[in-house]
């Protein structure tokens, strides 16, 4: 009989391997790649090592709504990075950069819910309503679910 799987270990070889296709990245000059990227910033999200993906976002030259709502994403996922995933969906609307209609709003609206903040999924629930976005299933369950119920 095998012996019981450890996700620890599971964990620590997938990122050393990880790390080894970063370097390999900036050795290629592969991480301007929009791609490439949000793939590595949401390795490090999967993985827990959120500083490394800030780290990434920052040094990426052409932030997009890709990388942006990737890591926007993983912040809420993390649950305690709530704050500074709202500083980044604002930096993103100040740079031109238009958040997409399912993704980065539903992200964002589960962070108002998580830290409690029912003025700021107001607001942006008008801004839902401004372009247009259809109400779909998934922007309805976190307002009046997720949000509403939590703040």
């Amino acid at each position: 009989m095998s012996e019981p799987f450890d996700p620890c270990l599971h964990t620590l070889t997938s990122i050393s391997r990880g790390q080894l296709v970063h370097e390999d990245v900036i050795e290629l000059g592969l991480l301007s790649a929009v791609f490439v990227a949000s793939s590595l910033i949401n390795f490090y999200l999967k993985t827990g090592y959120i500083l490394e993906a800030w780290s990434i976002f920052k040094a990426f030259p052409c932030k997009n709504v890709v990388t942006c709502s990737t890591l926007i994403e993983g912040c809420v996922k993390s649950k305690d990075m709530g704050l500074a995933a709202i500083q980044l969906f604002e930096e993103m609307q100040c740079k031109g950069i238009e958040p997409n209609e399912e993704a980065t709003y539903l992200s964002i609206f589960n962070v108002c819910g998580f830290i409690g903040d029912l003025s700021k999924g107001m607001f942006l629930h008008g801004q839902v309503i401004e372009l247009g976005f259809e109400m779909t299933i998934g922007i309805a369950d976190c307002l009046y679910i997720d949000m509403h119920r939590k703040c």
